[in-house]
């Protein structure tokens, strides 16, 4: 996945990747939004698409946040956050002066960077961080889960290709057969850590 797209994952903004692209290329121009994003990283989590999202909504003529229904746990906060920002007086009188500019929008997003540094008090970065890190084990359960399904699937097709094949012994089948069984119960079990996981996520995003 290229790197800017990889900051889609978790924004909570409607940008999308020709706005990840933009965002990318002044990055690279521009040192503040480096130093932007390193100083946010102390407040928080997925701070580079957390200043993408800025950026965008500095940007857009009419921004919008993503349903929270369509936000991953993990996000909610900074989801939460942001809202509160952009219904904020200050925001709208900004963001008359930076929509569809490139450079106004990305000085603006260091400036937003540097208010939510100043404003975030100690709890409610702790708090971002423990959805952050509720929600990396859901998405490290759920990719075992679909390493081991995918695993469970390939046995179960070399099983049913292999019986039609003749001169299979019966040892043979029954190493197949027990293989096949030991993936589905790894996959199952994977499956389980990961509704945990989820529900973890989902309690800290609640009581956050």
């Amino acid at each position: 996945m290229s790197e800017y797209r990889a900051l889609l994952e978790h924004t909570v903004s409607d940008v999308d990747a020709f706005g990840a692209l933009r965002y990318w290329s002044l990055r690279e121009q521009m040192p503040i939004l480096m130093q932007a994003e390193h100083g946010l990283t102390k407040t928080i989590p997925n701070a580079s698409s957390a200043l993408l999202d800025c950026y965008h909504c500095l940007w857009s003529v009419e921004p919008a946040l993503k349903p929270v229904a369509d936000v991953k746990p993990g996000q909610h906060g900074w989801r939460t956050l942001l809202e509160g920002m952009l219904a904020s007086t200050d925001y709208v009188q900004l963001h008359v002066m930076t929509q569809l500019s490139e450079f106004k929008s990305a000085m603006g997003a260091a400036a937003m960077a540097e208010i939510i540094m100043r404003a975030v008090p100690d709890e409610t970065r702790q708090i971002l961080r423990d959805l952050a890190d509720a929600q990396e084990t859901t998405d490290a359960a759920q990719a075992d889960a679909a390493r081991a399904q995918a695993r469970a699937n390939a046995l179960q097709q070399i099983l049913a290709s292999a019986q039609v094949v003749d001169g299979l012994t019966s040892d043979q089948a029954r190493a197949l057969a027990n293989a096949l069984a030991e993936a589905q119960a790894r996959a199952e079990k994977a499956r389980d850590a990961e509704m945990r996981a989820r529900a973890v996520a989902e309690e800290t995003a609640q009581t956050g």
